[in-house]
């Protein structure tokens, strides 16, 4: 309200005069003074100057007189100008040559908007809760927002559409959705800009035209910062933090820079280019992310004395690159060093590249490569790897400390000079023969191409025994259809490698061939585990495999009231457990139940299902309350240090009566639930190996030993060998159902049933059986390399496993074995 009337004609508030432009006061606690800032603007003449005193304006400002200065008393504390609009804009400047400083927008659809204005300047101001944008520029040109703090904007804090020749700069953005974002603009300047966690974006740059970003930081952003489809551009020194994603993406973009970015700990790529061209990346720091760089689809892209450190993948990937350059690059502790991949036109030279698990240079399908003056240093692979890259050089600089210096597969020429090489058996000269091998490797051939198991889904190989020597990389696969296919390491179990395809390709073909290359000390073997072209309508389910948090190799396995539990080497008990939906067989004992870490062979459970018992090595004996978590050691019973095989148990927990099997021959039994002194022990046969010992009453019992003798009992103390007449072979596994039903199992694939009177026997096929569990006419034997038979209705037929490991124990729900394995029946 304006006080006041002088001979009925309106007073102008203190207004002071000049010969260019007039003052005007906005105060509401002043009587000479506009009580609104929209009051003042309407009674401006363009070049006028609004002071607004401190407090806080209910209003939604309207800026269409030219030539207008806004200025508030502050941004922020106490003395702030504030303006928050009731509804719509904090300010809505539709003229020109407009100046805004030193106060603060409170909600409002956007902040300010500025719509089809020149030579709008904000200055000192703050913006925050707007629904919609901090502040939008739309349809402008020179356009300058300077010292500017903007808070949880809804969409962008601020956005530049269609504007040009304007500059951003000194602005601190905290939330809101992206922090700026500039489409379809040309001849922008921003800088010194600072990002805070964004929802989404930190800076997208799209569609527009020489753009200049400078000393830009973002902070906890989906994309740090995003090149979209804009040419002519450079972004210089920014420092992107912690992306969920990607630091900075160029992405559509043509004759774009990026100076000296540093990105720290991106999820996926430190620096992503993208279906651009002439791009170019100089003097970067990229650290901690999945990868440091990646082009996909560019042309002419140059990488320019960067450092690139501790990317869990690769450090750089060419991928689909025509015409690449990297140059002065150091790259250290990948995963993977450089990757090049189906790209024509790629040079590498002055670059360092160290300590990396896999390959320090890997180029596939890119011709031509060119790698000059560079150092590979560490490598628990191979320092270069060619793979179908023909017409390579190698020129200067060194390769040393890798598993092998240079390897190449499906090479016609390839050549190397004034290169220093430090393996052994490595020439300084490349064979220029196809699949030539020059590092300390042999090509391998894939077995079992017609003798494997089924699998309706995926095509599976195995290379087994690799010990010291490093699982490949890939396999190299030719399929029946005259197509070829390069399949990735998926996991290493123990010491075997496993290989396969996306579920779902190849199903209607049949493997033609499979080769690869490992170190010359290696002897195991490279086989077809499964695929589909030996699936018939007929075929029993599969065995799954299930996740154990353990590598050591299980030997017996075993069902209780409280759930399956599995024994292995180094004293392991784990019980299988479902954490977050998902089935894992944790580690509860480690070391045994004495501690000293001995080796655990054999388990049973008493018939209550409440106690697990386990035997090892050294006199090993443990018995555990699965109810309570309670463990009890009864080792080394009536002082043996002998090595137990295998335990039976009967009776109910804390009474049970517990037979315990050696490597010496000798049956250890003790009727008094294993206590310290009751134990006795006698040897029933020669003194071979006792492997297995089962129970179908108290004191009634058979076991087998590795001269092909079964032994049985019906009071606990007496054994007589009941058989098998003319067997020829070891036994490893027993069951014992009654006296007129045991089952064994023995090597060369053999099965014998006993039914009281006489032994049926039935071959299985070659392989040692290690352990046979039946019941109700319907039960397993296993054997190595995952081999797992069924018995129902009289016959036994071989099952599908997803395991190529050795199974060792069973029942008739799990089995498990080597390297940590466990697999549930269908």
């Amino acid at each position: 309200m304006i006080a006041g009337l002088l001979l009925a004609a309106p007073l102008i508030p203190f207004v002071l005069s000049t010969a260019t432009a007039d003052t005007l006061q906005v105060d509401p606690g002043d009587p000479e003074s506009f009580d609104t800032i929209q009051a003042a603007v309407d009674d401006a003449s363009p070049g006028d100057r609004i002071v607004v005193e401190a407090g806080t304006f209910n209003e939604s400002v309207t800026v269409d007189v030219p030539g207008l200065a806004i200025v508030g008393q502050a941004s922020s504390g106490s003395n702030a100008t504030v303006i928050r609009p009731p509804s719509g804009n904090g300010f809505n400047v539709a003229e020109n040559d407009i100046r805004i400083e030193d106060l603060r927008v409170d909600g409002g659809k956007n902040g300010l908007l500025l719509d089809d204005t020149t030579n709008v300047t904000l200055t000192g101001i703050a913006v925050t809760g707007a629904t919609n944008n901090g502040v939008h520029a739309l349809f402008s040109t020179d356009v300058t927002i300077d010292e500017a703090e903007i808070g949880s904007a809804g969409a962008n804090g601020i956005r530049l559409a269609d504007t040009d020749a304007s500059t951003v700069r000194n602005v601190t953005i905290d939330g809101g959705t992206r922090g700026v974002h500039v489409y379809a603009g040309a001849g922008l300047d921003l800088s010194d800009v600072t990002v805070d966690t964004p929802d989404e974006h930190g800076i997208v740059i799209e569609a527009s035209q020489r753009v200049t970003l400078q000393n830009a930081t973002v902070r906890s952003p989906d994309i740090g910062i995003w090149l979209l489809s804009s040419d002519d551009s450079e972004v210089s020194t920014p420092l992107v933090e912690q992306a969920t994603t990607n630091g900075v993406v160029v992405e559509g973009a043509s004759n774009a820079d990026i100076v000296s970015p540093e990105v720290q700990d991106a999820s996926t790529n430190a620096i992503t280019v993208k279906g651009s061209d002439t791009v170019t990346v100089t003097n970067g720091l990229l650290e901690g992310s999945q990868r440091g760089f990646h082009a996909l689809d560019t042309d002419d892209i140059t990488v320019d004395g960067s450092t690139v450190r501790n990317s869990t993948e690769h450090g750089l990937v060419f991928e689909n690159v025509d015409e690449g350059t990297v140059d002065g690059v150091s790259v250290s502790g990948a995963d993977a060093g450089l990757w090049m991949i189906t790209s024509t036109d790629v040079e590498v030279q002055n670059a360092e590249v160290r300590d990396a698990r896999q390959d320090l240079l890997n180029a596939t399908g890119t011709p031509d490569l060119r790698v000059a003056a560079s150092s590979f240093v560490g490598s628990q692979a191979r320092g270069i790897h060619l793979f179908e890259s023909p017409g390579a050089t190698i020129q200067g600089g060194e390769i040393r400390e890798t598993a092998c210096d240079v390897f190449l597969r499906g090479i016609a020429d390839a050549s190397t000079s004034d290169t220093t090489f430090y393996s052994a058996n490595n020439a300084s000269e490349l064979s220029t023969d196809v699949d030539a091998v020059p590092c300390d490797v042999q090509p391998v051939h894939a077995g079992a191409l017609s003798d494997h198991d089924c699998n309706e889904e995926e095509w599976h190989f195995v290379i087994t025994d690799l010990k010291e020597t490093a699982a490949p990389e890939t396999i190299h696969v030719k399929w029946s259809d005259g197509t070829s296919s390069d399949l990735d390491l998926v996991k290493e179990s123990g010491t075997v490698g496993h290989y396969e395809t996306t579920p779902g390709s190849h199903l209607d073909d049949t493997v033609d061939e499979a080769t690869t290359s490992v170190s010359t000390d290696w002897s195991g073997e490279f086989n077809l585990s499964h695929g589909p072209d030996v699936c018939d309508s007929e075929e029993d389910g599969t065995w799954q495999a299930e996740t154990v948090e353990t590598d050591e190799n299980l030997r017996d396995v075993e069902q209780t009231t409280a759930g399956a539990y599995a024994v292995g080497t180094g004293g392991i008990v784990a019980e299988r457990t479902v954490q977050d939906g998902e089935v894992v067989w944790q580690t509860i004992v480690a070391g045994g139940a004495s501690g000293n870490g001995n080796d655990l062979y054999g388990s049973d459970v008493s018939d209550d299902g409440e106690r697990l018992w386990f035997v090892g090595a050294s006199g090993e004996v443990g018995e555990y309350d699965v109810e309570a978590g309670v463990l009890d050691d009864h080792s080394g019973p009536d002082d043996t240090g002998d090595n137990f095989n295998d335990v039976a148990v009967t009776g109910a927990a804390d009474e049970a009566n517990v037979y315990a099997a050696t490597d010496s021959g000798q049956i250890f039994y003790s009727f008094e639930d294993g206590a310290s002194g009751t134990w006795e022990y006698v040897t029933p046969g020669s003194g071979s190996s006792i492997q297995a010992i089962d129970c179908h009453g108290p004191k009634a019992c058979h076991a087998v030993d590795t001269n092909g003798k079964v032994f049985a009992t019906d009071d606990g103390e007496t054994w007589e060998a009941i058989g098998i007449p003319d067997a020829n072979v070891n036994f490893y596994g027993v069951d014992s159902d009654g006296s007129d039903d045991v089952w064994v199992a023995g090597g060369n694939g053999q099965v014998f049933h006993f039914d009281g009177a006489e032994w049926t026997p039935t071959d299985l096929g070659d392989a040692d059986l290690a352990a046979i569990e039946i019941g109700a006419g319907e039960g397993y034997a296993v054997g190595p390399g995952g081999l797992v038979f069924h018995y129902e209705d009289g016959d036994w037929h071989r099952e599908t496993t997803e395991t190529e490991e050795n199974l060792a124990g069973l029942t008739l729900s799990y089995a498990v074995g080597a390297s940590g394995t466990a697999i549930q029946a269908p």
